[in-house]
């Protein structure tokens, strides 16, 4: 199968783990779902979700259940420092993407 890709997520909440709850619905959901960042890594089998993060410990915690992930951080950094992803999808507001980015960037992460 070659490479499998450690993922990891900061932002657990509509755009990175719950909006497929809301198009699954849709008669044409078949065409993209899945939708959310965690959805995705979890059903690309180049891809393993190891690692979530969010400032709310609650949504942590139940995205860490939703999606079997092993490991779950209130504080992105932490997470990047301590997982080494291969993969970072940044799904919170807008507001402090180009500092995550940065972040993740400068401690090796390739894609972001």
């Amino acid at each position: 199968m070659g490479k499998v890709y450690r993922t990891c997520l900061i932002g657990c909440g509509r755009m990175g783990a719950t909006i497929d709850d809301e198009v699954k619905s849709h008669p044409k959901s078949n065409l993209w779902l899945p939708y959310s960042h965690a959805a995705g890594y979890v059903a690309v089998k180049k891809t393993d979700l190891i690692a979530v993060s969010d400032t709310v410990k609650e949504k942590v915690e139940a995205i860490q259940k939703r999606y079997n992930v092993p490991k779950g951080y209130t504080d992105y950094r932490e997470m990047i420092e301590k997982e080494k992803p291969d993969i970072v999808s940044i799904a919170t507001r807008p507001g402090p993407h180009a500092e995550m980015t940065i972040f993740a960037a400068e401690h090796g992460v390739k894609g972001i």
